[in-house]
């Protein structure tokens, strides 16, 4: 009895896996590495979500890639009382430019102008404009805020399609279609549309490219049997020399 009664709890043993000695040994570190890749994946959640929050205040949601993207996008710089003429084109030519357009041409070719680094204060930088929160000055015309337009003190202000932004211009990130307006104006007035023929020329760069067709020959003909165009010549049949057929000789 002994030995049958020691043997059911070695059997009993070996099928619990060793009974409370089994139970103790936990896997403690590989429930920690869990919990730090779930924390790490709530941070990066977190910041993800800031950032995606940063990029829409800012006023877009895509950016452009280099030797990828090439946006436009139409600009005026409006000063007292008129728009100015349009910035010159630079040279060299930068990956941010305007060909004297009133058109931004956003083409980054470097990692520096491209992404986040493709703003409206490296535009200005880079086609000989000056430009911050509280200062503007191109083509020979200089002006700080408080500065008089008129009989009144104007200020700097830069508005991106339909809204007058409230950070500093510099850091408007520039996106395919925008409609931006650099103004020096006194507080309270409404800075007028851009000229027409600076949405034109961004119309007009942002327009598809037309296949170019080959005009057919009117003359010929598609369709076997159809007769040619009236007033066509009709073309001429390669000729062919006859077959002269072979004398036949009658047999004695």
């Amino acid at each position: 009895m002994g030995k049958a009664s020691s043997s059911k709890k070695v059997t009993r043993a070996a099928s619990t896996g060793g009974g409370r000695t089994r139970q103790a040994a936990r896997p403690w570190g590989w429930y920690s590495t869990i919990a730090v890749v779930a924390l790490l994946g709530v941070v990066l959640i977190v910041v993800s979500r800031n950032e995606n929050q940063q990029v829409a205040a800012a006023g877009r949601t895509n950016q452009p890639r280099v030797d990828i993207d090439h946006w436009h996008a139409a600009f005026g710089l409006y000063l007292c009382d008129s728009y100015v003429p349009p910035v010159p084109e630079p040279s060299p030519l930068p990956g941010l430019h305007t060909h004297g357009d009133e058109v931004i041409h956003i083409e980054p070719h470097r990692v520096e102008d491209s992404g986040d680094n493709a703003t409206l204060g490296r535009w200005a930088d880079d086609n000989g404009l000056t430009l911050t929160s509280t200062k503007v000055e191109a083509g020979g015309q200089s002006f700080e805020n408080g500065d008089n337009c008129g009989d009144e003190p104007g200020e700097v202000k830069v508005r991106v399609d339909d809204d007058v932004v409230t950070y500093d211009p510099r850091d408007v990130l520039l996106k395919d279609g925008q409609r931006i307006t650099v103004a020096f104006v006194p507080d309270g007035t409404e800075i007028p549309p851009l000229p027409q023929t600076a949405l034109d020329n961004l119309a007009k760069n942002q327009a598809p490219a037309v296949p170019v067709s080959v005009p057919l020959d009117p003359t010929a003909s598609t369709v076997p049997g159809t007769p040619p165009a009236e007033g066509s010549v009709p073309p001429t049949e390669p000729s062919v020399p006859p077959v002269s057929a072979a004398p036949v000789t009658s047999t004695p």
